[in-house]
């Protein structure tokens, strides 16, 4: 429930039914899933990383492609 805080004090990057990303600060955002599941995308400055892809996602790989050009 922690980064529940964190991502509503944060900037809302994309929303949709199953998922919200919020940015933590530049490069580095979290997400979180419906049922609770939380994941962070770290840019870097030739790559990204996804941390823990998640249970129930379907959108997962387009929400990724929104948020940075870089490989994941």
């Amino acid at each position: 429930m922690a980064s529940s805080m964190i991502a509503a004090s944060a900037k809302e990057l994309y929303k949709d039914s199953q998922v919200s990303v919020s940015e933590l600060k530049p490069g580095v955002a979290v997400m979180e899933t419906w049922d609770n599941t939380t994941m962070y995308l770290v840019e870097g400055s030739e790559r990204a990383l996804l941390i823990d892809t998640g249970t129930k996602c379907d959108s997962l790989a387009y929400i990724v492609k929104k948020l940075t050009d870089k490989p994941v």
